[in-house]
């Protein structure tokens, strides 16, 4: 089985919950076909996507368990009601420990079960003159170790936004030889509209794997942008800034294999 059906969710993300998950469910469904092919299919949700706030009160209020929590439990519902593989962009998830939220991601399968977990590891931090600080760590704390896993018997690797500026995280990825990428994010649309394409594609095109990356929405004072590249960083689907919605692609990952044997990356280690 190398033929995947991978959809993409756009929608800007506010501070009620239960209006984001229901927009969510919405998209979703909306994203399955009326005949499904009788291959997986991959959603994936953006960062963030059930609480968005930078209040470190209000993230610790609504961080959640995982997978015991109440949206872990309308992921797996949904995964298993749809029969679909879930990338649940990301959530705020409790530490055990007391000290601040991680910014975590999960995986779905079929059968509603969790398959994997990554907690970002690098957090935002822009500084900006005559304007608010953006600076997670002031209210989230970071993972730290990566995370793929398996659909099928193809590797998978996971990020999330701000990961996307630390090329080694991806080169890891593909020294397990993983074939498909996905990264949620809350990309801001000033970052964005200098960054977000050609990072994106630098990815792809370095590791030589599907790049999937699901952005939140202009509204949300994101880039939005949301695509799905080729492991020759063609761009297979993409959104706009300002929509919410979603985009689908049917890919064969038997792609990955033609481009690494037609443009060997030979990685070497380099003293310097």
């Amino acid at each position: 089985m190398t033929n995947f059906l991978i959809t993409t969710i756009q929608f800007s993300a506010g501070s009620y919950k239960m209006t984001n998950l229901n927009k969510a469910e919405h998209l979703i469904k909306a994203a399955i076909p009326s005949i499904k092919p009788n291959i997986p299919h991959v959603v994936c949700l953006p960062e963030v996507f059930n609480f968005r706030s930078s209040e470190a009160i209000e993230n610790n209020l609504a961080a959640e368990e995982i997978p015991a929590g109440p949206t872990f439990n309308w992921a797996s519902g949904l995964a298993q009601q749809l029969g679909i593989w879930l990338i649940a962009g990301s959530i705020l998830e409790k530490d055990p420990n007391g000290g601040n939220p991680f910014n975590t991601c999960f995986v779905i399968n079929p059968k509603g079960e969790l398959i994997a977990k990554y907690r970002k590891i690098n957090l935002f931090q822009l500084h900006l003159e005559n304007a608010p600080e953006l600076c997670e760590p002031l209210y989230r704390q970071a993972g730290n170790q990566l995370c793929s896993f398996e659909i099928e018997g193809h590797k998978v690797g996971l990020a999330i936004c701000f990961d996307l500026r630390f090329p080694e995280i991806f080169t890891t990825y593909t020294s397990q030889n993983c074939e498909l990428i996905f990264l949620p994010a809350a990309f801001t649309y000033k970052t964005g509209m200098a960054h977000w394409e050609i990072l994106c594609k630098a990815r792809a095109i370095e590791n030589q794997c599907f790049f999937v990356a699901a952005n939140q929405s202009v509204q949300a004072n994101c880039w939005g942008h949301s695509l799905i590249l080729s492991p020759w960083g063609e761009t297979l689907k993409s959104l706009k800034d300002e929509e919410e919605g979603f985009i689908s692609c049917q890919i064969d990952l038997y792609e990955v294999q033609k481009v690494r044997q037609r443009l060997p990356l030979n990685r070497k280690k380099v003293n310097l």
